[in-house]
């Protein structure tokens, strides 16, 4: 389990990032607008968010449908370690929650003490995580809005970006992964990936793998994401000292047997859809 005093969230961006470094003296904010094209952002590190729109070709005329960003990875690997009957998977700290429940008082319905609360316009706004909503459901009834198509209307209304934000930050249980690192020199594509997935299994679990195979390729979503990732399978020999990167919140590694990760799975904590299409690609699944 992680350490008690390892954790991490995450904020809007605000103006004072763009002068502030980390502790290994890097800055904070590394997107950068695109060369060319609206609205978009490159990040050396390995990733572009482009902004483009969709068309498509009726009758010989293009006709252009909706704008929609699209993320650009530079090649990694996904890492199905396995020694035995178990599955090596490192805990990783991800911004991610379950839906939350908007609340909306309007003017004159009364104060909620409880609930610190945004006055936008003529209303009242606040979040609820799943667990409080339950909670309190008999309480607010009326004031509660489930998410449903106006979800994004109602939290850009209620101006609930920050607080949604506020409440992201969960434990997941993941694959080693990640992207290539340096020049591959003579090596092709295909060998250097397999070379990035013995560094980041390493680095991550200290899973020291062997006998690394490229399984296939699975894209985490398609509407957003441009290219697919290696899945890599691969023996687990020893395991040692994990040595994560800095910018990297990871709260250890575990060998996990097919049925401890679907107990994991069922309470939320190993729901991550690369490493299950990895695991499937494998010949696995839960």
């Amino acid at each position: 389990m992680p350490q008690d005093d390892l954790t991490g969230g995450i904020t809007l961006l605000h103006q004072e990032h763009f002068t502030q470094t980390n502790p290994w003296d890097k800055p904070v904010v590394g997107w950068k607008p695109t060369s060319v094209g609206v609205g978009g952002l490159v990040n050396p590190m390995g990733w572009a968010m482009l902004r483009g729109v969709l068309w498509k070709r009726e009758s010989g005329e293009v006709i252009p449908l909706y704008d929609q960003p699209l993320i650009v990875e530079k090649p990694g690997a996904i890492v199905i370690a396995r020694m035995g009957d178990r599955i090596g998977v490192v805990q990783q700290r991800r911004m991610t929650m379950r839906r939350p429940t908007v609340v909306r008082r309007d003017a004159g319905e009364g104060e909620l003490d409880i609930l610190e609360m945004t006055e936008v316009g003529e209303h009242s706004w606040t979040l609820l995580t799943p667990e409080q909503g339950l909670e309190m459901k008999s309480e607010l009834a009326g004031a509660l809005i489930p998410p449903g198509n106006d979800y994004m209307k109602l939290l850009d209304a209620g101006q609930l970006w920050d607080k949604l934000l506020s409440m992201a930050g969960e434990w997941k249980w993941e694959a080693p992964r990640g992207l290539i690192q340096g020049d591959p020199g003579d090596m092709d594509l295909e060998e250097f990936v397999l070379k990035t997935a013995k560094i980041e299994a390493g680095e991550e679990g200290g899973f020291k793998i062997v006998d690394a195979k490229l399984r296939g390729t699975v894209n985490a979503n398609p509407t957003f994401f441009l290219h697919p990732q290696w899945v890599v399978e691969a023996e687990i020999e020893s395991v040692g000292e994990a040595n994560p990167e800095n910018l990297e919140i990871i709260g250890g590694s575990q060998l996990m047997t097919m049925e401890q990760l679907k107990q994991a799975n069922a309470q939320g904590a190993f729901d991550d859809a690369l490493t299950l299409a990895g695991l499937a690609l494998c010949g696995l699944s839960l």
